[in-house]
C-alpha cells in the first residue's frame, strides 16, 4: 500500500510541473480581441501568440509570457 501510495505521489506531482512546463514565450502577445477568422463563423474572443512574426498560438493563452503584452479589449 505504501508502495502505491508513493506512486500516486510521484504522479500527482509530474502533472503539476509538467502543466507549468506548457506555458510558452512568445515574442508578442495580443490578448482579449476579437477574431474574425474569414469562415463566416461568429467573431470569438481570443488571445494571440506571435513568435518570429508568425501567428504560433490561438486562443486562451493568459498563463503565457511574452516580450511585449498589448491588450486590445474592444479592438477585432
Amino acid at each position: 500500500m505504501k508502495i502505491l501510495t508513493s506512486q500516486i505521489a510521484i504522479l500527482a506531482c509530474s502533472v503539476l510541473l509538467g502543466s507549468a512546463c506548457l506555458a510558452q514565450n512568445y515574442d508578442y502577445l495580443l490578448t482579449n480581441g476579437m477574431i474574425y477568422d474569414g469562415s463566416g463563423d461568429e467573431p470569438y474572443r481570443a488571445d494571440i501568440g506571435i513568435r518570429e512574426q508568425r501567428i504560433d498560438a490561438i486562443g486562451s493563452l493568459q498563463n503565457d509570457t511574452a516580450k511585449v503584452k498589448l491588450d486590445l479589449a474592444g479592438l477585432a
